[in-house]
């Protein structure tokens, strides 16, 4: 593992946004996701967390607020865990590669229950080119 490796965790109430990494101001800071997971505080709790990353908060009601959308281009990761009665546990991350955060990171949780989340990222440091492209692509995120 990378010794510039950060871990964000935490646990929220369902149905919730919580801001994980707020913008520092330098556009040439930035932080590539590299692990994304969430799982029920009580394994016998019966309830299945699921939740995704994003780079803007969305607002209730709007598209993609209460789904994991591959199409929606503010979500860049997604995970869950489905638990079977009488067996184990199943999770699911998936994490858009290409992705540089470099202004907020939000973390939604669109169960009902609480969930617990772990997100590790890596530091990047990019050119004032690479920064401002990455700046002009979150923004173009936001004409959904």
């Amino acid at each position: 593992m990378n010794t510039n490796t950060r871990v964000l965790r935490g646990r929220t109430q369902g149905n919730t946004f919580h801001r994980l990494i707020v913008d520092d101001g330098i556009y040439t800071h930035g932080y590539r996701i590299v692990q994304f997971n969430v799982w029920a505080p009580d394994v016998a709790g019966g309830t299945d967390p699921e939740g995704y990353l994003s780079i803007k908060e969305i607002p209730s009601g709007a598209v993609g607020f209460d789904a994991m959308a591959a199409d929606d281009g503010r979500q860049v990761a997604w995970a869950s865990q489905i638990t079977v009665p009488g067996s184990r546990s199943n999770t699911f991350s998936v994490i858009d590669p290409n992705t540089v955060v470099t202004q907020d990171l939000f973390f939604r949780n669109i169960s009902n229950a609480v969930a617990n989340y772990m997100v590790v990222i890596e530091p990047v440091t990019l050119t004032e080119q690479q920064g401002i492209l990455t700046l002009i692509q979150e923004r173009q995120q936001d004409d959904l």
